[in-house]
């Protein structure tokens, strides 16, 4: 079974992963440094409109003055958020002397899950070891720094054991085992539901296991795929949509809410919970860009063409013409719109039309800073809504292949533009400067379908023709 405890993010993304109270403190520490530019800002020397002035120059083996005016804060100080006791805190699931008598059932509890006994009395044991198991998390002596690999393993061991459930039974028929292990994973996302208000570290490690839960796991002689445990949803979008929990465990949430998408069986009411909780996040203007770049991708796997509103794709498309947000954000809604089904009521063209609008803005922008790394992959999430990210990549719906050029709603429209934007894409590829000609084409077809919303489809201009990545 695979591990996904670490989330891989870039360095200078991995603060965010923090908890909160760290962030306060490092918050601290660059206002400090912060009133010390205020100073230099402030000697009024050599200032010109929209721009810095410089600092004065410092003779040879001398020190500057420190001047601090103690009546003003930074122009950009940001008081930190009070603290939320509750990311610190430790509340004890089980006092001691339930934790003794819950000890008494533990030993048993590998034998009963295993063997998907359904007497009272191993439901008993089953449901004693869940509660002691979570309870063991919760004390203090796994949740200090030095003792978190013990907390790591005490989640390992009883989401393989809950995985497992029924691995040695013989006589249940598949309907029941699944019943079985169901009914055993609905007794764990109860009783840990709680635990998503308790210590930051405990909050984690629930997170993980309710989206890593699978009733039914991988069996690839019999040619049976992984299927999460879906109702693990519902606690996990509370978790997204709470004000005050941490932004660690929502980055987790919408992870593993990502994951029940791809390989659960939601329903369409429980899509569009998901959808709903994922778009009130994504609209929030104090969301994180790199939550709302994950928000996005998650938005790419619900299919809900079933509304007469296509919440989803407006969502997505409003997020890729937004020149407010980070690129990585509106280009990952980019990607997701290639994912998604593209009902009448959306309005297909526009989307191509905004998707190739959002293109040549990266592209100006990349003429006026072309060495900046993220190009890269900015440039091949667009040429990923247009295309799968590999043979076997599905759509939302998991019946069809992803990419606009895939969707047969849109690829008629999706060929021109997907033309123009390939040799662009394979510039930015090869570290070689965009021309003048490739933006001029894209702009010129833009400028052409815009106003016939994406109809019209001139020639490609490039005389070589796409040359896909």
């Amino acid at each position: 079974m695979r591990d996904t405890n670490v989330i891989a993010l870039p360095t200078n993304q991995r603060w965010f992963s923090f908890p909160t109270w760290r962030c306060s403190t490092l918050l601290a520490l660059s206002c400090c440094l912060a009133t010390v530019d205020v100073a230099w800002s402030q000697s009024g020397v050599g200032k010109a409109k929209g721009t810095k002035p410089a600092p004065p120059a410092i003779p040879k083996g001398s020190t500057p003055t420190l001047v601090i005016d103690p009546e003003t804060l930074p122009a950009d100080f940001v008081p930190p958020k009070e603290i939320d006791q509750r990311i610190i805190d430790i509340t004890p699931l089980a006092l001691p002397d339930e934790m003794e008598k819950l000890k008494k059932d533990d030993p048993k509890f590998l034998q009963a899950l295993n063997r998907a006994s359904p007497d009272d009395a191993s439901k008993a044991v089953i449901r004693n070891s869940i509660r002691y198991r979570l309870s063991l998390m919760c004390q203090d002596k796994h949740l200090q720094k030095e003792k978190l690999p013990e907390l790591y393993k005490l989640r390992v061991d009883l989401l393989r054991a809950l995985n497992g459930a029924g691995s040695t039974s013989k006589d249940l028929k598949p309907d029941a085992l699944r019943k079985f292990r169901h009914d055993v994973m609905q007794e764990f996302v109860k009783q840990a539901t709680p635990l998503l208000q308790n210590n930051l570290y405990v909050r984690v490690q629930v997170v993980i296991m309710m989206g890593e839960l699978e009733v039914v796991q991988e069996d690839t002689k019999k040619g049976v795929a992984t299927e999460a445990f879906t109702p693990a949803f519902e606690p996990l979008v509370s978790a997204i949509v709470d004000p005050k929990q941490a932004d660690s465990v929502k980055l987790l949430a919408v992870n593993k809410l990502t994951r029940i998408l791809k390989i659960g069986t939601p329903k369409v009411d429980e899509r569009t919970k998901i959808a709903e909780a994922m778009i009130g996040e994504l609209a929030k203007p104090q969301t994180h860009w790199w939550i709302q770049m994950r928000l996005a991708e998650g938005l790419g796997a619900i299919a809900l063409d079933q509304l007469k509103q296509p919440i989803v794709v407006t969502a997505l498309k409003d997020v890729v013409s937004d020149p407010k947000r980070e690129w990585a954000v509106r280009v990952e809604a980019a990607k997701a719109l290639g994912r998604v089904p593209l009902p009448p009521a959306s309005n297909p063209s526009s989307v191509v039309l905004a998707i190739a609008d959002l293109t040549l803005q990266m592209a100006k922008a990349a003429q006026q800073k072309p060495g900046d790394p993220h190009w890269k992959s900015d440039f091949m999430k667009i040429y990923f809504a247009f295309q799968a990210m590999d043979a076997n990549e599905k759509d939302a719906t998991k019946n069809g292949k992803a990419g606009l050029l895939n969707n047969a709603v849109a690829t008629g429209l999706a060929k021109t533009p997907y033309s123009l934007i390939i040799p662009m894409v394979n510039a930015i590829r090869k570290d070689e400067r965009l021309t003048a000609a490739q933006l001029a084409a894209l702009e010129e077809w833009l400028k052409a379908n815009r106003a016939g919303g994406g109809q019209n489809n001139p020639p490609p201009v490039d005389p070589k023709g796409p040359d896909g990545p």
